[in-house]
């Protein structure tokens, strides 16, 4: 069912973990960031940058295979889904070993002790992070929903309570430990208390080949998607000074906060469009859904992103202060909680079984990622400095939009007007949000050197714009829908 808000219910029930793991992330993060500073930081996520990209070496079998039971399950043949599912797991099972061992090699190359025993962790971490993965994504497949949510929830509020207790023990090396002990934790839990997947090893060759076909677009496209979102920390961490690299990645943390949530409405949407598009002979039969789909993403990231933009500044010139520098960055990598939660539906489509057309897709991220290091690289040689850098995130990812939409459209509408009047709509949402931003900076900007009560009227009165501003949008976009639905009914009677 390709209802929006069918699809929040399912999918705030497993963001309920989240939203109360987003506050405590919030208040861990400023914690432990006031106690280690900008370089510690920076050292401690130069181990969690390799750790991330250890995640990405991915030949896709999972990708492929759920995919496919996605497919399966749509048609009703459980025990050909259950196949694909465990050659699927035992493929990737074995693969995880190769970048586990390319992690622990690492620890060899690590020049400080910290380093040294991040990178000795990290294998460790990496293992459970994949089975904890894995677990969770195929229970989604099923739409088990449920086991999914408590497990996230164990995550998103253990992690940042583990993590404050144990920073005071053991200082940054708790940003090692806590998820270690998490991830493990999920594992058992997933194993002990979720509805039996029917695990069992079966490596086919076959069954492995055809899954790698189809998976490797997936596993390089994953790669190379992820490697776009974090080619600005990496540049910084590779042309800048670990004191930017330190407010970068800060800010960046948020971000990917406020961005998990939406990850979640995307976790509950995929099975269910692929599953959809599956049992259907024309996906363009969806298009209404599609759009209404894509609105409702639309408001709620330039809402967030706005009103992140209004509380970020004030509240971080109270709790730290030390990293108001970082400030100007947040606001800037904000608009990604806009352009990368845009493309949800046509990239879900262009990659269902029933197009296919994922290897079109990787393309067309590789090509943005080499646009991005270049542009970063022109930043670093003309001295324009780390905004800069937060700015070729957002203008490069505009281009995969534009041209990710040019591609699905034909499968996404049967009319070209239908096509434009989305486009129009997408383009109105975002000037609302680029101007709303203008708004807050030049009439309401944070006052400088000012006492705590004048930050706290700042940031609630910036908040209130702000949300003002889409409150009476999404007040508007509702009202015309019930109309149109109002004008569709009359032609029908």
């Amino acid at each position: 069912m390709l209802n929006p808000l069918h699809i929040l219910k399912h999918s705030m029930k497993l963001s309920a973990g989240s939203l109360a793991g987003i506050v405590l992330s919030f208040g861990a993060t400023i914690i432990v960031a006031r106690m280690l500073g900008p370089d510690m930081l920076g050292q401690v996520n130069f181990v969690l940058l390799w750790l991330g990209y250890a995640g990405l070496i991915r030949l896709g079998l999972l990708d492929a295979g759920h995919r496919e039971m996605a497919d399966r399950l749509g048609r009703g043949e459980q025990d050909e889904a259950r196949r694909v599912q465990n050659h699927a797991l035992s493929g990737e099972a074995l693969w995880s070993v190769v970048p586990a061992s390319l992690l622990l090699c690492a620890s060899l190359l690590a020049d400080e002790p910290l380093r040294r025993v991040g990178f000795v962790i990290a294998p460790l971490i990496y293992l459970a992070t994949i089975a904890s993965r894995v677990l969770a994504s195929t229970h989604l497949v099923y739409q088990h929903f449920g086991i999914y949510g408590r497990m996230n929830a164990v995550r998103s509020i253990g992690q940042p309570l583990l993590l404050m207790g144990l920073v005071l023990w053991i200082g940054a090396y708790a940003y090692f430990i806590a998820p270690l002990i998490i991830e493990w934790t999920v594992v058992a839990l997933y194993l002990l208390r979720g509805p039996s997947l029917g695990l069992r090893w079966e490596l086919n060759g076959a069954a492995l080949r055809r899954l790698l076909r189809y998976g490797a677009a997936f596993g390089l496209g994953n790669l190379v998607y992820w490697a776009y979102r974090l080619v600005g920390s990496t540049s910084v961490a590779m042309w800048f000074s670990v004191q930017d690299l330190g407010y970068y990645t800060f800010v960046a943390m948020f971000v990917t906060v406020a961005l998990q949530v939406f990850g979640d409405f995307s976790g509950v949407l995929t099975p269910i469009l692929w599953s959809s598009v599956g049992k259907s002979q024309d996906t363009r039969q969806f298009h209404r859904e599609y759009t209404r789909l894509t609105v409702f993403v639309v408001v709620a990231g330039c809402m967030v992103a706005n009103l992140a933009q209004a509380g970020f500044g004030p509240f971080i010139s109270l709790a730290v202060p030390q990293f108001v520098p970082g400030i100007e960055i947040f606001n800037i990598l904000a608009f990604n909680i806009v352009v990368l939660t845009t493309t949800f539906v046509p990239s879900l489509l262009l990659s269902s079984a029933q197009v296919n057309k994922q290897w079109l897709q990787l393309s067309i991220a590789i090509l943005a990622l080499a646009i991005n290091i270049v542009a970063n690289y022109v930043v670093m040689r003309s001295g324009l400095g780390v905004t800069m850098i937060a700015w070729n995130d957002i203008w490069v990812q505009l281009i995969v939009v534009v041209v990710g939409y040019a591609v699905a459209q034909r499968h996404m509408f049967s009319h070209r007007k239908d096509a434009w009047s989305l486009y129009s709509t997408i383009t109105a949402l975002c000037m609302c949000c680029v101007l709303t931003y203008w708004l807050l900076e030049h009439f309401f900007a944070i006052p400088g050197e000012a006492s705590v009560s004048a930050l706290i009227i700042s940031m609630i009165l910036r908040v209130v714009v702000a949300g003002g501003v889409w409150l009476t949008v999404g007040a508007v976009i509702y009202a015309l829908g019930h109309r149109q639905v109002g004008v569709a009914a009359q032609h029908v009677s």
